[in-house]
């Protein structure tokens, strides 16, 4: 996990083999399926999560905004639907009409996805009142 240190305001980060024993560590018991997903901790979710922002910050530089060039999204599956969203691509230093029309397709079809999200809790309401749950 990256720490930071008060006094130098520096960040430290984990070296390769403390990345590798946590990861010896994490993969040590195996979770099975009982014929749906596998059983998944919050501890372990934190700790995946924690893997691999430390190999990201390991490869890659931290830019002077303290952001690294790759973010990522674990979703547990046991809890929440995967996510349906695509990345937007940046439109700020685009030079061809093309990219521009890609990025548009990309935030239509997130705002598609987002109207059908938005249907289908509104129908969900509607079905526990009408059956008297609400």
């Amino acid at each position: 996990m990256i720490k930071y240190d008060q006094e130098t305001h520096r960040y430290i980060f984990p070296t390769k083999e403390e990345i590798h024993t946590r990861l010896n560590k994490f993969l040590e018991v195996q979770k099975l399926s009982d014929g749906g997903y596998a059983e998944v901790s919050n501890e372990e979710f934190g700790e995946l999560i924690d893997l691999i922002n430390d190999i990201i910050h390991l490869k890659y530089e931290m830019d002077c905004d303290g952001d690294i060039p790759i973010e990522f999204t674990l979703t547990d599956r046991n809890k929440y639907e995967r996510s349906r969203f695509f990345p937007m691509p940046y439109t700020h230093n685009a030079t061809t009409l093309k990219e521009l029309i890609d990025a548009l397709s990309c935030a239509e079809y997130n705002l598609a996805t987002a109207q059908t999200q938005i249907k289908n809790i509104v129908n969900s309401i509607r079905w526990l009142i009408q059956d008297g749950k609400v």
